[in-house]
């Protein structure tokens, strides 16, 4: 199955709207930045608190090291990603700026599941190793 992607946002954006989604965008880059550092601090952790599994997996509570630390390397290919987009973003606001909103739609998309992912993953880390 093909997902379409969350950029290709078909919606035209009214004008009513545009305050709701710069909104939206907002916290979840609040939300993001606040579960990155988490992340970090989690992946950092002493290596006490790190247990070395019998397949030679470091983990965190219930969770893969390795498994937070690729879900560090796509919220910052995210945040890459929407640094390219603010740069080709002329004046917000013109009519030829609606598509910048699309994709503001879009990177709120993403970094909604990108933070849905991370607050599993803390879960998985809060819980006491197995």
């Amino acid at each position: 199955m093909n997902n379409p992607s969350p950029y290709n946002y078909s919606h035209n954006v009214s004008t009513a709207e545009i305050e709701i989604v710069l909104a939206e965008w907002l916290s979840a880059m609040s939300d993001f930045h606040t579960y990155y550092k988490i992340l970090t601090i989690c992946i950092n952790k002493s290596t006490s608190e790190q247990i070395l599994t019998s397949d030679g997996n470091l983990r965190v509570g219930q969770c893969s090291i390795n498994e937070l630390r690729d879900l560090m390397s796509m919220m910052k290919s995210e945040l890459g990603k929407l640094f390219q987009h603010v740069d080709q973003i002329n004046t917000i606001g013109d009519d030829s700026s609606r598509v910048d909103y699309k994709t503001i739609v879009g990177h709120t998309t993403v970094l909604q599941q990108l933070n849905k992912e991370v607050k599993e993953h803390l879960y998985l880390v809060a819980l006491p190793a197995s």
